[in-house]
């Protein structure tokens, strides 16, 4: 989903929780995944990954203050949350 539509999905209360995903815990640059209201299905129709409009790329942050205060931008004010593999042991 583009950040327009994420906008939307957010004014229409249809966004339950949202989790900050690490894929590269050297990096810390976090995606955006935007998860439906039973807490497992992907919002249907968009998927659940923030990605750019232009090259359909996952849109990622370079730090968690920076995604959170752009999901508190949007209006977001339901639960953000980190995906708990960064910080597990290997």
């Amino acid at each position: 989903m583009i950040l327009s539509q994420l906008k939307t999905l957010i004014e229409a209360n249809a966004i339950a929780r949202i989790v900050l995903y690490v894929p590269n815990p050297a990096q810390l640059e976090c995606e955006v995944w935007a998860y439906d209201w039973d807490g497992e299905t992907v919002v249907a129709g968009f998927g659940n990954r923030l990605v750019v409009e232009r090259t359909k790329e996952p849109k990622t942050y370079t730090s968690f203050d920076r995604a959170w205060i752009a999901l508190r931008g949007l209006g977001f004010k339901r639960e953000v949350a980190i995906d708990s593999t960064l910080f597990k042991p290997s």
